[in-house]
């Protein structure tokens, strides 16, 4: 071992072995040679080397880059920086060249040349990728081309599938193994073909002329069964059978047809002319010479038709004249002249007892003699009314008007229409321009939010406003909603434009439709969340186009504990979506129906009646059935309870809610009517029996626009918006268990003008509101507060409950010893006819107060009740007058709505 901490300097020294510095040497000469000479001189293979001479290497591989300096870019006489000298492997270039590759070439990208040989003039050289070997003039003495060239195939020719400008096959050829020649089906003019076997064609097909041996069939989705002459309607197929149909079908055009058997027509049909030898229905109808029936009008010239025997004319008949012998069994001629006639020229003598059913009215001077009503005639005087000077107070004790009033009322369950008004409630800058407006307020839910609006502005623009209820409502007159936030919007489509109000815990949620909050979105379905801030509202987008179709119709619905809604697609069906946690829409199911074009759900989210069973009714407008009732089963998912087959474009409202007399039984009713349309409104209801919706009620009066269902508490109304010469009204029917809804009149009535559209709600505190719009729902845009005049109802009957019954001191009752008069006259003479006294009766009964429905009675007494002639005998008249009543303030009578105490309806000539 030598050591170098004692001396560090060393001439000369010669290692046989290995050796190892543990500290670094300082070495001058190595093996013989100047170390840093040799440094200097060498190239080092790891580190940058500059050489600055011409260099030549037998064999070089170079791992990193080779720099050539400037002026000396030659290697082996190449110029580096000429492309034409050398293909780059790396680099795109444009040689002009002639290049043999001997050893072959390997492209990995693309190659292109003007000239490419593949042979050295002996043997063809091959392209190879892949597995494939190809030769090119192999390929180009055997290929068929798609463009070009005509070609001979001599051999079996499998295509999975081509196009061909013209191909020609030999005569012994066949394709697929079929002569096309002589079997296929062209369209060549002139070409008749014909098929040995049945043929199915499953596409369109236009033909100059068709000879069918046998029958046609069609597929159909119509699923009943029908069978005509020629012509089988079963298992979704039309069969026709040409021959026997044309020779039994009867032609819609101007051509005489001549039926020579007997025919039924399945449907209604029109004829210009009738010609018949036999009998239509059964019936011989003659000829127009010789009827056997009775015309409406002559066939030829103006005689009258001479009939013989029995007729029973069921509807009215409207003649010029009619001669008849017998009426009712009566001989005319022996009763002519005990008629009774409404107009003579000279004057009618009555003599005898004579009983008029209905009121007789005197438009001349009359002669009495005798009783009349069991007072003599002759002992009446008549004499003028006094003038009475209004202007001063009366010291007469009057009765209290105001308890009149609350007594007349106190039998009745609910105040009568004549004491119910509206109030109107404005929202828009300019009422002239467009404007969308909807209620969002629920019984059960005090958000703040209660209405929302979408108003155009004068610069074309449109706003999203939102509204909240003020306290000062004006209980007459007109109130101005002021928004309290308002958002820019953009309506995407008119014709769909919606909004639907979820309430969600201390916020609103609501799903627009035909309308977008923010530019970029495309506004099918967006969801916004509506929370409580101090400046106003605040509106937030949290889900854009839950789906990018446009939703024709939507309603929101209870799925057990979920909030969800029901979407309706047009023709891409139905699905129910609903909230997760954080208020976005998700999938909960696809309904089974391929269209649908409006919904109706029960029970709505926010309504009183929760705990109802969900159902949902599409309308798909699917002929032959239009209308798809969906229940929720016990897998939570909806399944269809019921397909009724409907009008085209009918309207339907779904409803549940408790029956509490009938110890909270579960009643859910449906009504059905045509958008045009109806002037009876059908109430159905589901029996749990046959799980089917069948007919329940009926409200019958002018022609309905729209119906909505609404619960307050325990009370169920039925809101019915109807026309009738007048204009328009809205109607509310109280649901009373066994009586329905129709047993008794309207609880409320409200006339309304130029209205098509009407949504009534209700309020956390009560207060009952109706948002009305034009035809067009963006047209005359209001809201209305119901206003009644006494609002403590139940006080003020607990209060006359505990007065007597008795009828006020100041009605007279001469009336009823008139009557009582004429009845015993009537019973000592003979004459005491039970249906007279019947009907007698019931003209002094106070009918207004007593509601009653036929088909709660048994047959007999039902038959009465329906006949047209005793429903006019109870028929309800309006008053020829209303008298308004105001109370005294300081001996100052004073016209105002805090002094108005009620109204007096005055009639004439009716009890």
């Amino acid at each position: 071992m030598i050591s170098f901490m004692d001396d560090d300097t060393l001439d000369k020294v010669k290692f046989n072995a290995q050796v190892s510095f543990e500290n670094e040497p300082m070495i001058t000469n190595l093996n013989g040679e100047n170390l840093i000479l040799l440094v200097g001189s060498i190239w080092m293979r790891n580190r940058q080397t500059d050489i600055n001479f011409n260099i030549t290497f037998e064999n070089m591989i170079a791992t990193g880059a080779v720099t050539m300096a400037e002026g000396n870019v030659k290697i082996n006489g190449i110029d580096l920086t000429d492309f034409n000298n050398y293909v780059s492997l790396t680099l795109d270039q444009d040689l002009m060249l002639n290049a043999t590759f001997q050893g072959g070439l390997n492209i990995q990208t693309t190659l292109k040349c003007i000239t490419l040989t593949l042979d050295d003039e002996t043997v063809e050289k091959a392209i190879i990728f892949g597995d494939v070997n190809l030769k090119i003039k192999e390929l180009n003495d055997n290929a068929v081309f798609l463009v070009g060239r005509n070609i001979d195939v001599p051999r079996l020719f499998i295509i999975d599938e081509a196009e061909f400008d013209e191909i020609e096959l030999a005569d012994d050829i066949l394709s697929n193994g079929i002569d096309i020649s002589n079997s296929a089906l062209t369209y060549t003019e002139g070409d008749i073909k014909s098929f040995e076997i049945p043929v199915t064609i499953n596409s369109d097909v236009d033909l100059d002329e068709l000879t069918p041996a046998e029958a046609l069939r069609f597929p159909t989705a119509l699923p009943q069964t029908e069978t005509f002459t020629g012509v089988v309607l079963a298992d979704n197929i039309i069969a026709v059978v040409v021959d026997d149909m044309l020779a039994n079908a009867v032609y819609n055009d101007n051509n005489d047809t001549v039926i020579k058997s007997l025919k039924e027509f399945s449907a209604e049909i029109s004829m210009a002319k009738l010609t018949t030898i036999h009998s239509i229905n059964g019936v011989i109808v003659g000829s127009c010479i010789s009827p056997f029936i009775l015309l409406s009008k002559p066939c030829f010239g103006s005689e009258s038709q001479e009939i013989s025997g029995i007729y029973i004319l069921t509807n009215d008949v409207v003649a010029r004249q009619i001669s008849l012998d017998f009426l009712n069994g009566e001989n005319l001629d022996a009763i002519s002249e005990d008629f009774v006639y409404k107009t003579a020229a000279d004057m009618l003598t009555f003599t005898g007892y004579n009983t008029f059913t209905a009121s007789l009215e005197l438009a001349g001077s009359s002669e009495f003699q005798g009783n009349v009503f069991g007072e003599d005639v002759t002992s009446l005087r008549s004499r003028e009314l006094q003038p009475v000077d209004m202007q001063y107070e009366s010291m007469q004790d009057f009765p209290d008007l105001t308890s009149l009033v609350e007594h007349i009322k106190q039998e009745a369950e609910h105040i009568m229409p004549q004491f119910l008004y509206t109030s109107l409630i404005e929202w828009q800058e300019d009422s002239d321009l467009p404007g969308w407006f909807k209620s969002t307020m629920t019984p059960d839910n005090d958000f703040l939010l209660k209405f929302v609006g979408v108003e155009k502005n004068s610069d074309g623009s449109l706003s999203l406003k939102l509204f909240s209820l003020p306290t000062d409502l004006a209980q007459r007159g007109r109130t101005k909603l002021n928004s309290v936030t308002t958002e820019p919007a953009w309506i995407t489509n008119t014709d769909l434009l919606d909004i639907l109000s979820i309430p969600v815990d201390d916020k609103m949620i609501l799903v627009v439709k035909g309308m977008a909050v923010q530019e970029s979105t495309g506004g099918h379905l967006d969801v916004l969340q509506v929370t409580a801030g101090p400046d106003g509202f605040d509106v937030s987008v949290i889900q854009e186009d839950y789906v990018d179709v446009d939703v024709l119709s939507f309603a929101s619905v209870m799925v057990q504990d979920q909030k969800c809604v029901l979407l309706c697609k047009g023709g891409l069906g139905a699905e129910v979506a609903c909230l997760n946690p954080n208020s976005i829409l998700e999938t909960f199911q696809t309904l089974p129906v391929s269209e649908c074009y409006s919904v109706s759900t029960t029970p709505s989210v926010g309504a009183h009646n929760v705990n109802t069973t969900s159902f949902l009714a599409v309308y798909t407008g699917v002929f032959g059935s239009g209308l798809t009732i969906f229940k929720l089963a016990e897998s939570n998912l909806f399944e269809v309870a019921q397909v009724i087959q409907t009008t085209p474009n009918a309207i339907t409202n779904i409803f549940g809610f408790k029956e509490i007399i009938l110890e909270d039984s579960e009643k859910i009713v449906l009504t059905l009517f045509p958008a045009n349309g109806a002037t009876d409104l059908h109430i159905f209801h589901f029996d749990t029996t046959s799980q089917t919706f069948e007919a329940f009620d009926t409200i019958r009066g002018a022609e309905v626009k729209s119906v909505g269902f609404i619960q307050d508490s325990d009370q169920v109304s039925l809101h019915v918006l109807s026309s009738d010469q007048d204009g328009q009204k809205l109607d509310t029917y109280a649901y009373r268990n066994f009586a329905k809804f129709s047993g008794n009149d309207p609880v409320e009535s409200v006339r309304l003008a130029r209205v098509g559209h009407a949504q009534v709600s209700i309020d956390n505190n009560g207060q009952k509101f109706v948002v009305t719009s034009g035809q067009e729902r963006s047209e005359r845009a209001l809201a209305h507060l119901y206003v009644y005049q006494d609002q403590d109802v139940s006080e003020i009957r607990e209060t006359f409950a505990e007065t007597s019954n008795l009828p006020p001191e100041f009605v007279t009752l001469d009336c009823n010893s008139m009557l009582a008069a004429n009845l015993r006259r009537l019973y000592d003479d003979g004459n005491y006819d039970f249906d007279a006294i019947g009907e007698l009766f019931l003209r002094v009964m106070p009918r207004r107060h007593i509601h009653y429905s036929p088909q709660d009675f048994a047959s007999p007494v039902q038959e009465t009740l329906a006949d047209p002639d005793f429903q006019q005998i109870l028929e309800k008249t309006a008053p020829n007058a209303v008298a308004n009543m105001y109370a005294y303030v300081d001996g100052v009578r004073t016209p105002a709505d805090q002094t108005y105490v009620g109204s007096l309806l005055l009639y004439k000539g009716t009890d």
